[in-house]
């Protein structure tokens, strides 16, 4: 198994700095640079996983050529899909930057007089009392499922 993973990783080094100059430099004009590899290879992507989670009743060793190929199948399919995922994430966060910083330019400097902010005593006790609640259960996790368990035996122990 670990050649098998060894292997996967090489031609994983190859092919992501591949998928990303594909993705550098083919556009379409229907649907950008990105989303024609969700489209195409989506399907062709879930074909894959499950040729990987089936076994063939070959030979030991047609099986252990089945799963070196289906697994190196699965390793380019996912990367054919998640280099232009990332980079689309990349793109769409920039714009996003670019929107809200737009927005603070607006409120600051376009808008008249200064916006009030109201601050309610039982806003900061919410939030006071959340993070509390955050902190004790992280701190007590084991003890409250512990307790919580018991008193679901008890309860079913009863009916």
């Amino acid at each position: 198994m670990g050649i098998l993973f060894l292997a996967a990783r090489l031609i994983d080094a190859v092919t992501d700095p591949l998928m990303g100059l594909i993705t550098d430099r083919v556009k379409s004009e229907r649907f950008g640079r990105f989303r024609p590899y969700f489209l195409y290879l989506a399907v062709p992507f879930g074909v894959s996983v499950f040729l990987m989670f089936t076994t063939p009743d070959w030979s030991y060793n047609a099986k252990l050529v089945w799963a070196y190929a289906t697994y190196i199948l699965v390793t380019l399919m996912f990367t054919s899909v998640t280099i232009p995922y990332i980079s689309l994430i990349g793109v769409l966060t920039s714009l996003i930057s670019a929107y809200y910083y737009l927005r603070v330019i607006v409120v600051m400097y376009m808008r008249d007089g200064e916006p009030q902010v109201h601050h309610e005593p039982w806003l900061y006790f919410t939030a006071y009392a959340a993070a509390i609640g955050v902190v004790l259960l992280s701190l007590f996790a084991a003890p409250l499922f512990q307790w919580a368990s018991q008193a679901m035996l008890q309860l079913a122990s009863a009916l």
